[in-house]
């Protein structure tokens, strides 16, 4: 018997944006964890200007929870981050963690019929992933500093945020992202109507 969910193309582009979304959400994680070790590499060289670096190395700290990283960065002096920027960085700190652990999860069983519990699922995903983007556009920036060092002073996009929403959902077809509209799909009822069940979405 063929493996095969009864709505495999609506399936797909709703795991493709989730797929999207988790490495946005891995990425904007890994970012964090990497300017903190940046951060505590330059306070050791600061204060031992003559350190050999493997010995810096050897100083760092342990791996943080997301958390703890971010409480890190936000208090320090050196970062500038504003209480605006710092409930933007925890929604998305938030946000990561939803993705990582329910977004693809909330589509369901993927052999059921259900398509309205799917589109729902893909609409739950973007303010997700709006509040996602907009903490990783300010860890992007200070990467690029890190990155760029001496170097003019970086400024992402004004529509860095856009951008990577638009990125995970740019497959979708832009009504299912509207509240106001209802998928005309109605589950079948029968044993006859099961048989012949045709997918409410097929991939053009």
């Amino acid at each position: 018997m063929a493996w095969s969910p009864r709505e495999s193309d609506l399936i797909d582009e709703i795991l493709l944006a989730a797929g999207k979304a988790l490495y946005l959400a891995n990425r904007f994680e890994l970012k964090c964890k990497r300017v903190l070790h940046v951060a505590h590499l330059a306070d050791i060289i600061r204060d031992d200007p003559v350190v050999a670096l493997e010995q810096a190395v050897a100083q760092l700290p342990g791996e943080k929870k997301l958390y703890d990283t971010l409480a890190e960065l936000i208090a320090r002096s050196d970062t500038g981050v504003s209480q605006e920027r710092a409930a933007t960085l925890h929604k998305a700190r938030k946000a990561r963690n939803d993705i990582a652990h329910e977004s693809a999860g909330a589509i369901g069983d993927l052999w059921s019929y259900e398509v309205r519990s799917k589109i729902d699922a893909l609409r739950n995903l973007r303010p997700k992933v709006t509040d996602l983007a907009s903490g990783d556009a300010i860890v992007s920036a200070w990467v690029a500093r890190i990155e760029s060092p001496g170097g003019d002073p970086f400024t992402l996009a004004p529509d860095y945020s856009e951008q990577a929403v638009n990125w995970v959902f740019a497959h979708v077809p832009s009504e299912w992202l509207d509240p106001a509209w209802t998928p005309d799909h109605r589950s079948p009822r029968t044993i006859r109507e099961a048989v012949s069940y045709v997918p409410w979405y097929s991939r053009p």
